[in-house]
């Protein structure tokens, strides 16, 4: 809600810099310290220095219309979901689309966030259909995993982790879970009758080590758990609502 990207100290949460965002959903740090962020309404990803010079951009001049997911690929290249359009683009640093994806269960605000696997596949986030698709080089489907559990888990964010499961955040009741690829659920954290109660997970993060961190958007905080699936840090958010 306050429209911003933040840079800060892990745990104290000491705010070291701060990037408008027009509220945007997503954000990397690239290995150089620039920036890769979406703007949503203002219909760009932008890439920004660490001195805050906007040095690569895609957006309303190549047709977005809400870039709600952005990630740079190890190869330079840059994937982009776009929720109104209903597709997942990657594109290369001359702006030329070398792959795409496009379906029309992702326009119309249903889609979240898209992320490139180790094995070159994507997951994409069907967030308004409680499921998480992933899509070969081919654009065709591979996997699906359906959220069970209720009407409304939205699943937000998924990550292919090494050891071939997935790990994503859904809402009502927010949890963390990680399944097989049977659509097993292994490991879980929240839900409803978890010790750790969140309200609405959205973004989920893995971190070297094992562990991850997890934004419970609606809760507003932003809790980090280790390899074992404990709760080791906690920040709350604030005024923030974090994506």
């Amino acid at each position: 809600t306050n429209g911003e990207i933040v840079v800060m100290e892990w745990p104290s949460a000491h705010v070291l810099r701060r990037i408008p965002n027009n509220r945007g959903h997503d954000v990397q740090m690239l290995p150089n310290g620039n920036i890769l962020y979406t703007t949503g309404n203002w219909k760009r990803v932008i890439e920004v220095s660490p001195e805050g010079d906007e040095v690569w951009s895609y957006g309303l001049a190549e047709g977005l219309e809400h870039p709600i997911a952005a990630e740079r690929l190890p190869n330079g290249n840059t994937l982009i979901g776009d929720m109104i359009l209903g597709k997942v683009i990657e594109v290369t640093p001359a702006k030329k689309t070398v792959w795409e994806y496009a379906n029309p269960e992702l326009a119309n605000s249903q889609m979240r966030s898209s992320r490139r696997t180790a094995a070159g596949t994507t997951l994409i986030a069907v967030e308004r259909l409680n499921k998480i698709i992933e899509v070969d080089k081919s654009a065709k489907i591979i996997w699906t995993y359906q959220a069970t559990g209720g009407d409304e888990r939205f699943p937000y964010q998924p990550h292919r982790l090494p050891n071939g499961n997935t790990l994503m955040g859904l809402a009502s009741p927010g949890e963390v879970i990680e399944v097989n690829p049977k659509g097993e659920i292994v490991h879980s954290v929240g839900g409803g009758d978890g010790d750790i109660r969140m309200v609405w997970c959205s973004g989920v993060q893995p971190l070297r080590g094992g562990g991850f961190m997890v934004s419970d958007y609606q809760g507003r905080r932003i809790l980090e758990f280790n390899a074992d699936w404990e709760l080791v840090n906690e920040w709350r958010t604030g005024s923030r609502t974090v994506a």
